[in-house]
């Protein structure tokens, strides 16, 4: 397998310092999966390419493959395509590089260098529309062949297997950390064992692009052999690490899981604050001094940054935050620093589902449920009504999740696809609205909807939010609500 990087920028050889391989010799490395060759076809101040080879062991990858019990066999066309074994083969030969290190012209590690990558035998099973969504959020353009399986058989059609050219203004470390993270989620079935130490490579090469990208949540599964566990951990980490909220700006257009497309120092997309905005309205909704309100649980508090929104506001002097995952609590507690005095009065975290009635909810004003609900199978969602509705029975319950019909807004979300890899449904205006009508009636609340963010003029808001306000002093709990 193979793919060749070429520039034109000015003093283009200086590619190699940034490399830190001599165009004017061939280095050879032996690997795990095979022999790794680097060379330069053309190396001069106009232009400079440089190519990575990479001849795979086929019978030992066999073998590892059948002792795992991954299938493969030794006429597996696997180890020829560009997928998670040429990702091996960038990281061993150009780790320098993609950690943003350089012995000598360390100065042009972050200038824009006009590139082409060439990647001549890309599987991938969405075609060049998932290409298209996985590089072109990133600046680049994308350009495809599709060679015939057999070309004295054109009945048999095109090859499923692409030839891709992509083409922009990168970092050279970028475009070595976009290939190595992106090929093998197109691939979509990495070679080896997946463990934490493929979330912590993952964290490290992905870094803010990664964070940012929309479809961060699918690259990030499919990164991972779609394994929740380490994907939970992955996104948590790219929040935690580059999801800082005190430097969120409202951007100027759309696109999710958490904000608009807005311009960039490159050429890119960057992921709109769709979140913050998310959980601005929410605290917005719960400090309206005619509500009232002083105690508030968060169900469903994840990481925390709701509870911080609430911490900051002195009204609030009663603080829940609930969630099923007791190591996430763990570390949202020591987020939050809930070791300090001011806070450990104010604050308590707890392990419960929204699917359990639990009488540790009951007695505080307000609830929230930020985009929270889509990530339960619908036939639940009832359970959660009368969790939340019938037995802790606030006053006041504010609720946000995804409106499906702004999916169409973003180009880069192929149709028919959810927002995030774990969620099990989207629900458009009208469900949204029904299914709330019905919840507020039976449980004897009443509702006001709102839309988060900016709205289009066909497909509404990126969220949509429920204010259900109590109309009825009712006892809590009086066993109707199923």
């Amino acid at each position: 397998m193979f793919f060749s990087l070429a520039t034109t920028a000015p003093q283009a050889a200086d590619l190699g310092y940034l490399l830190q391989k001599h165009p004017e010799r061939v280095f050879r490395k032996s690997l795990s999966v095979g022999e790794a060759t680097v060379f330069y076809p053309e190396a001069t101040d106009d232009r400079c390419e440089v190519c990575l080879l990479l001849e795979p062991d086929s019978v030992k990858l066999a073998r590892d493959a059948m002792k795992h019990g991954n299938g493969g066999g030794y006429a597996d066309a696997k180890p020829y395509l560009a997928g998670s074994l040429l990702s091996v083969a960038i990281g061993r030969c150009f780790n320098s590089a993609l950690g943003g290190r350089a012995k000598e012209k360390t100065e042009r590690l972050t200038e824009d260098w006009p590139v082409t990558v060439s990647v001549p035998a890309l599987p991938c099973r969405g075609g060049p529309d998932a290409v298209r969504a996985a590089f072109e959020p990133l600046g680049y353009s994308c350009d495809f062949a599709a060679p015939p399986l057999d070309p004295e058989r054109p009945e048999w059609g095109d090859s499923a297997v692409h030839q891709v050219t992509l083409t922009g203004r990168q970092p050279i470390p970028a475009v070595l950390n976009h290939l190595a993270v992106l090929l093998p989620a197109l691939e979509g079935d990495r070679h080896h064992f997946i463990g934490d130490a493929e979330v912590e490579q993952l964290v490290r090469r992905g870094g803010e692009w990664l964070a940012e990208h929309p479809l961060r949540d699918k690259l990030v599964a499919f990164s991972l052999k779609r394994k929740p566990s380490l994907i939970a951990e992955a996104l948590e980490r790219l929040d935690a690490a580059f999801a800082d909220e005190s430097t969120e700006e409202e951007p100027d257009a759309s696109n999710e899981e958490g904000g608009e497309v807005a311009p960039a120092k490159q050429p890119r997309v960057r992921l709109p604050k769709l979140h913050t905005l998310r959980l601005d309205a929410i605290r917005d909704v719960l400090a309206e001094p005619a509500r009232g309100i002083s105690s508030v649980v968060d169900l469903g508090c994840g990481e925390g940054k709701l509870l911080r929104k609430l911490i900051a506001e002195p009204r609030f002097t009663r603080i829940l935050g609930m969630d099923v995952s007791a190591p996430q609590l763990a570390r949202t507690e020591e987020r939050l620093k809930l070791d300090r005095s001011d806070r450990r009065e104010r604050v308590t975290l707890i392990q419960g589902s929204l699917t359990l009635r639990d009488d540790r909810l009951s007695g505080f004003d307000a609830a929230a449920l930020c985009e929270v609900i889509e990530h339960l199978d619908p036939h639940r969602l009832d359970l959660v009504a009368a969790s939340v509705f019938g037995c802790a029975a606030p006053k006041v319950v504010v609720l946000t999740t995804p409106n499906r019909e702004y999916n169409a807004v973003w180009e880069a979300l192929p149709a028919g696809t959810f927002r995030h890899a774990d969620h099990r449904f989207e629900w458009d205006r009208a469900e949204f609205a029904a299914w709330t009508d019905a919840v507020a009636a039976r449980h004897r609340y009443a509702v006001e909807r709102r839309p988060v963010g900016e709205e289009h003029p066909d497909h509404g808001p990126p969220s949509q939010m429920a204010i259900f306000t109590k109309t009825s002093t009712r006892a809590a709990e009086t066993g109707e609500d199923g």
